[in-house]
C-alpha cells in the first residue's frame, strides 16, 4: 500500500477537514469533495471544498470552494462521469449557529478555537441579521458542474441526504440512497427512513423509487448514512449505518433489491462488521468493494477498513485496513475509486500525524486481493 497526505492545512486558522468522497470521471481525473474550513468536528464555519488530481491521486490541487453559505456546509458527496461532469451533494443545518452562539455568550470558544474568537463574534453579528426562516434552515442540496468543478449551477434543494451521494449506473440512471426528510414520507409512514431515489436527467430532478424496510433488530437504532451500488445483473445493494445499543458499536446493515429498486429485502447486519458508514464500489472484475471506518474497538487498531465480495454481496471476505491506524475516534468515512490499471484508491479523513490536533485528508493506493 502507498499512503498519501491529500490535503493538510496546518497553517490555517480553520485547519479541520472531514467526511470526504472521491470520484473519477471518464477522463481518469480524480475529484475529492470535503467539508473544510473548520475549527473541528462540530463547527458552524464549514465550507465544501473540491480537490482535483490528474495523476491518479499522487498530487492534488489547492482547494476550490464550492459552497460557502451562512451555515455549516457538511458531508461532500460526489458523483463524476464523462468529460468533467460532477454532481456534489451536501447538507447544512442551523443547530450549530445556536449552539455556538450559546458558547460565545459565555465567552467560550467554539471547539477550543480561541484564536477564532474575534471572527466568531463578527460572524454571529451577521447571522443575527438573517431572517428567521434562514436561521432555521436544515436542508440538503445537490449542485452540478460540467467543466470539472470550475463553475457550478445553482443549488437544488432535495429531501434526502447521505454523506457519499449518488451513483451513476451504466445506463446513465442515477441512484441515490438517502435518509429522508419528514416531507418525503406520509403521515402513515415512520419519519426516519432510508429511501432510494432515481434520476434520469443527471440529478436535475429525483423521484422516490421506494422506502427501504425498517431495521428488524430492537438493538439497532439510528439508521442513516446509506450508500448504494447497482450490480451487473441489475440487483441493487444498499448498506445502512446503525448503532448497536447493547454493544455500543457502529454496525452496517445490507439490503438487496432484485427488481431494479422497486422493493428491498429486510436489511440484515453484515456478520462480524462493526464500523460505518459504508461505501460500495463495483470493480471492473465484478468484485464488490466495501469500505468503512472502525471508530471503536478493543480488539484491533481503529481506522479505515475494507472487505471484498466476489458473489455480489452475499458473502464477504476478511476485513483489512486501508490506510493507517487513527490516533482518535474522529476519522473515517472512506470512499474508493478504481484507477486505470485496476488498482484502488481510498480517500478518508483523520489526523495526518499523531501530534496534530486537527484532521486532514489522507489517501491510500492498494491492490485488490486475489479471489480465494
Amino acid at each position: 500500500m502507498e499512503h498519501y497526505i491529500v490535503a493538510r492545512n496546518a497553517d490555517s486558522l480553520f485547519p479541520y477537514q472531514g467526511w470526504p468522497t472521491i470520484a473519477r470521471d471518464g477522463n481518469g481525473v480524480l475529484y475529492a469533495a470535503v467539508s473544510g474550513h473548520r475549527l473541528g468536528h462540530v463547527c458552524p464555519f464549514g465550507k465544501n471544498y473540491l480537490y482535483i488530481s490528474r495523476d491518479e491521486g499522487k498530487t492534488w490541487s489547492v482547494p476550490l470552494v464550492v459552497n460557502d453559505t451562512a451555515h455549516d456546509d457538511r458531508d461532500g458527496g460526489l458523483c463524476a462521469w464523462g468529460d468533467g461532469n460532477l454532481l456534489i451533494t451536501w447538507f447544512h443545518n442551523s443547530k450549530e449557529l445556536y449552539r455556538s452562539r450559546a458558547l460565545l455568550a459565555e465567552d467560550q470558544p467554539v471547539n477550543n478555537g480561541a484564536a477564532a474568537m474575534p471572527i466568531s463574534y463578527a460572524a454571529y453579528d451577521m447571522w443575527d441579521q438573517l431572517p428567521l426562516e434562514r436561521m432555521q434552515e436544515n436542508y440538503a442540496f445537490t449542485r452540478r458542474s460540467h467543466d470539472g468543478g470550475m463553475t457550478w449551477d445553482e443549488p437544488t434543494p432535495v429531501l434526502f441526504s447521505a454523506p457519499h451521494g449518488p451513483v451513476r449506473t451504466v445506463s446513465g440512471r442515477m441512484l441515490y440512497a438517502g435518509l429522508t426528510s419528514h416531507r418525503l414520507v406520509t403521515d402513515a409512514e415512520p419519519k426516519r427512513r432510508i429511501a432510494l431515489m432515481e434520476s434520469f436527467d443527471d440529478g436535475k430532478t429525483w423521484e422516490r423509487l421506494c422506502l427501504v424496510p425498517e431495521l428488524p433488530d430492537a438493538d439497532a437504532s439510528d439508521p442513516c448514512e446509506p450508500h448504494c451500488v447497482e450490480l451487473p445483473n441489475g440487483e441493487i445493494l444498499i448498506v445502512i449505518r446503525s448503532w448497536r445499543t447493547e454493544s455500543k458499536k457502529l454496525n452496517l446493515y445490507l439490503t438487496r433489491s432484485v427488481d431494479g429498486g422497486k422493493t428491498f429485502e429486510v436489511p440484515q447486519p453484515i456478520e462480524g462488521l462493526y464500523g460505518a458508514p459504508g461505501h460500495l464500489l463495483l470493480h471492473s472484475s465484478g468484485a464488490v468493494i466495501l469500505t468503512y471506518g472502525v471508530r471503536f474497538s478493543d480488539e484491533k487498531p481503529i481506522g479505515s477498513y475494507a472487505r471484498v465480495s466476489y458473489d455480489n454481496g452475499h458473502t464477504w471476505g476478511e476485513e483489512f485496513m486501508v490506510g493507517k491506524p487513527s490516533p482518535t475516534w474522529d476519522h473515517g468515512y472512506p470512499s474508493t475509486v478504481e484507477l486505470s490499471d485496476g488498482s484502488l484508491y481510498t480517500l478518508y479523513y483523520q489526523r495526518a500525524y499523531d501530534t496534530d490536533e486537527f484532521n486532514s485528508l489522507l489517501g491510500c493506493h492498494w491492490q485488490l486481493p486475489e479471489k480465494p
